[in-house]
């Protein structure tokens, strides 16, 4: 079997990540408002998006469409089925939406949009780069995608609430998830830079080191603090719903999210391993199809007992580890025993055998 090398400083990058988003998601759920979360609101999903597209290919010479398409089923596709069947019934008996409509967002794969996201991102880059392999094609695309993606984003937005041919129809209109076309489709285009640009950086690692080196370590917060911290939110106020494919001065945003990530890599190249961190990103996908869940449930349970609009922004980040924590052990147990739900390509294989399929995954 052949050993599959660790970028480290990359599970640094997503554990840290994913427990932005866990706090993110922590502040939305408590329904209090986001107090400061926008502090990292530009880099903390893009950032994601740079990783993976990083993680993507060592060599775009080498893509294959088939192994993507294998890829995509075992380590998204069925873990998003599973995980969001399960989570059915529990949305439907909190009452977040109602269960013909959580059903239809659920077919429609609108449900966990930052999986399907990444799912897009995988199969298109896939598809272009196995016909072409070259940077050149990547970069085209990258900006045709993108293109299409404000385009579709100018049509669908809820800025354009005269459009009621759209508003209403179910295919492409969902009243609890606005925005979101099926399989996140116009949310994964407006985020195809970010995916690219990790692509770029793994075909161009000696750059990518130079720039995240420590000596621009204090220089690349700084530019991010300075930038977007102090002069955006005094000055312009500029903001980037992810999700809902909603902003404000979208290019700054963009520019802002490039000045993050420039941060986040210089960080994670410096610190590489810090081991429950580089844990949670190794199998950051394990805790983005559960996150939203454990953090639902808390803060249903809290609204039952009346305590969710008292809880201050400190009980919001306790929530926010406490449920870290939870969906921690979880991935641990699912580990253990039951890999399968997480995409292993190793069992996955072993199943294919007791199913006498011709299937090498």
């Amino acid at each position: 079997m052949t050993s599959v090398k660790r970028y480290h400083w990359a599970d640094f990058a997503r554990g840290l990540l994913m427990v932005l988003v866990f706090i993110f998601h922590s502040e939305s759920y408590s329904h209090n408002g986001h107090s400061y979360s926008w502090i990292f609101d530009p880099f903390f999903l893009t950032g994601f998006f740079f990783v993976s597209g990083y993680l993507f290919s060592n060599d775009i010479k080498t893509v294959s469409i088939n192994k993507k398409i294998k890829q995509v089923f075992r380590a998204l596709l069925i873990p998003y089925l599973l995980f969001e069947l399960i989570m059915l019934p529990i949305k439907a008996f909190i009452g977040t939406s109602d269960v013909s409509q959580l059903v239809l967002d659920f077919i429609l794969f609108r449900s966990n949009w930052f999986i399907i996201v990444i799912g897009d991102m995988q199969l298109l880059y896939a598809l272009v780069l196995s016909k072409s392999h070259t940077q050149k094609s990547l970069l085209f695309s990258t900006v045709f995608f993108f293109a299409l993606g404000l385009l579709l984003c100018y049509i669908y937005s809820d800025a354009f609430p005269h459009i009621d041919a759209v508003h209403n129809h179910w295919l492409l209109f969902s009243p609890t998830l606005s925005n979101r076309l099926p399989f996140c489709l116009n949310i994964a285009l407006l985020y195809c830079p970010f995916f690219a640009m990790g692509i770029f950086s793994r075909q161009h690692e000696r750059i990518f080191y130079l720039i995240s080196g420590k000596k621009y370590l204090l220089p690349s917060i700084i530019s991010y603090i300075v930038l977007y911290c102090i002069v955006d939110h005094l000055l312009l106020g500029s903001y980037w719903h992810s999700a809902t494919s909603t902003y404000h001065n979208l290019f700054l945003m963009m520019i802002y999210a490039i000045l993050g990530i420039w941060m986040l890599s210089c960080i994670s190249c410096a610190v590489q391993r810090i081991k429950p961190i580089n844990y949670i990103g190794q199998y950051s996908l394990l805790f983005a199809f559960m996150n939203g869940g454990c953090l639902t449930v808390a803060y249903a349970i809290l609204h039952k007992v009346g305590w969710a609009n008292s809880v201050s922004y400190w009980g919001q980040l306790a929530v926010a580890l406490f449920s870290l924590s939870i969906v921690y052990l979880a991935t641990v147990l699912i580990n253990r025993f039951f890999p399968l739900l997480r995409g292993d390509k190793e069992s996955f294989n072993r199943l294919s055998k007791k199913l006498k399929c011709d299937i090498e995954w």
